[in-house]
């Protein structure tokens, strides 16, 4: 099933449109056209956040796509490049107080043996640090980052 993506896709803020559109490239073996596909919708819907559009339904979109483009990057086995979209997507500022976005960084790096990397971006989503409060406010969101950061100091210092 080919994705038909147009310029309407990205306005409705849809992030499995470009996660088809994008898939269908790579597995035609256009790996970088399906990274202009990411980039593209990523770009676009960021201006679009920081414009004040798109409320709570394009802040979880934009996860949802960061997310999946870090996912990307991971089964290309493209680490170093997996690693900072992450980190571009908890710097965004409409991604980055969605707490599964901090969760899958930091289960990302802990999978990387990146331990210090996984403890700051937990302590970066849960506390913050000397110039940002915490980045992550909702209370859910809190706890399970919490209980996740726990497990793994628990599973690292046995």
């Amino acid at each position: 099933c080919k994705a038909i993506l147009t310029m309407d896709s990205f306005s409705k803020h849809d992030p499995n449109l470009i996660i088809q559109a994008a898939e269908d490239r790579k597995s035609s073996g256009n790996i970088e056209g399906a990274q202009m596909i990411y980039e593209g919708a990523l770009l676009e819907w960021g201006d679009e956040a920081r414009e004040g559009a798109g409320g709570d339904e394009l802040r979880e979109a934009l996860a949802t796509l960061f997310l999946a483009y870090a996912d990307f990057h991971r089964g290309n086995k493209a680490w170093k490049t997996a690693m900072d979209t992450y980190e571009q997507a908890i710097s965004d500022p409409t991604s980055g107080k969605v707490g599964r976005v901090f969760l899958e960084y930091a289960r990302f790096a802990e999978e990387r043996e990146k331990l210090v990397t996984a403890q700051k971006v937990y302590i970066r989503a849960l506390v913050g640090d000397s110039e940002q409060p915490a980045a992550v406010t909702d209370n859910q969101d809190k706890e399970l980052l919490w209980n996740e950061f726990l497990v793994m100091m628990r599973r690292k210092n046995p």
